[in-house]
This record gives structure tokens, C-alpha cells and sequence, in this order.
């Protein structure tokens, strides 16, 4: 499993670097027609699936909030959140890292974007998917990161 970069802080439910963080919270994630809708903060009991977000503006309260997938498995929960840390931190523009992370960046690409929460694929898998032909910015990270190989 890889780790989160060492500029990130371990913090409850995530890692933050100054302004921004990533968190993995419990969610109740429901489909209504193809819709998605997810509710976090529930109880154990509750949960079905583990919810990774970006936030910004964590020092000024005035910021964004964006899901960026939901796994069945609080493990690849987290490893995802670890690859973010690394993605973010390699990348010249946090929003632009974001969009890519969400297959957003480049609307004439084709992209893919999974549909509900994933539970047959790892957290990597999932990732190099989601970034198309950006996949390369994600080995580059890694490298930067000395994270290949270990």
C-alpha cells in the first residue's frame, strides 16, 4: 500500500497540506434512476460504501467540496486518498489535478467515471482508469515520490 506523501498531515479522516485536504468518510451511497445520492457521516451500520473527497479553503472556510469516488472497500478508500496526496502534490495546479482525477479535464476525450461504488477493482486500477491519457502524470508522481517498486 502505498503511503501519503510526506507533505501531507495525518489528520482524522484524511490528510490536509495547508489549505486543501483529502478525506475518506462512511457514506450511504443510493441509486434512484441512475442518480447518485450519498450521505456521509452515517453509522457504521449504515454504511455501504467509503466516500474519498477533496477539499479546499480547509484554513478560510471558503472552498470547494468534491467527491471523487466511492469504493465498497474502506482499504481502497484510503489507498486512493494515498495516490491523491501524490497526484496533488506532483501536479503544477490543484484544479486542474481534481478535473483530472474525475475524468473532467479534457471533454473530448473519452473518459470513465465508475458508476455507483466500486468493489471489484483496486484503488490504482481505478485511478489510472479514471485519468485516460493523463495515466503518465500518475508514473511520474510515483517517481517523484520514490514510490515505484517499494
Amino acid at each position: 500500500m502505498v503511503s501519503p506523501h510526506d507533505n501531507w498531515e495525518d489528520v482524522e479522516d484524511g490528510y490536509r497540506n495547508g489549505n486543501i485536504g483529502v478525506f475518506v468518510e462512511p457514506a450511504y451511497i443510493e441509486d434512484e434512476g441512475g442518480v447518485l445520492y450519498s450521505r456521509v457521516g452515517v453509522t457504521e451500520s449504515d454504511t455501504n460504501a467509503y466516500l474519498v473527497s477533496y477539499q479546499s479553503g480547509l484554513e478560510t472556510g471558503y472552498g470547494s467540496h468534491k467527491e471523487l469516488i466511492n469504493f465498497e472497500d474502506p482499504r481502497a478508500a484510503w489507498e486512493y486518498a494515498n495516490l491523491v496526496t501524490h497526484y496533488l502534490e506532483y501536479g503544477s495546479d490543484e484544479d486542474l489535478s481534481i478535473s483530472e482525477l474525475q475524468g473532467r479535464s479534457d471533454p473530448t476525450e473519452d473518459t470513465w467515471h465508475p458508476k455507483g461504488v466500486v468493489s471489484e477493482m483496486r484503488a490504482e486500477e481505478v485511478m489510472r482508469k479514471m485519468l485516460g491519457h493523463y495515466e503518465f502524470r500518475l508514473n511520474d508522481a510515483l517517481k517523484a515520490s520514490e514510490v515505484v517498486g517499494k
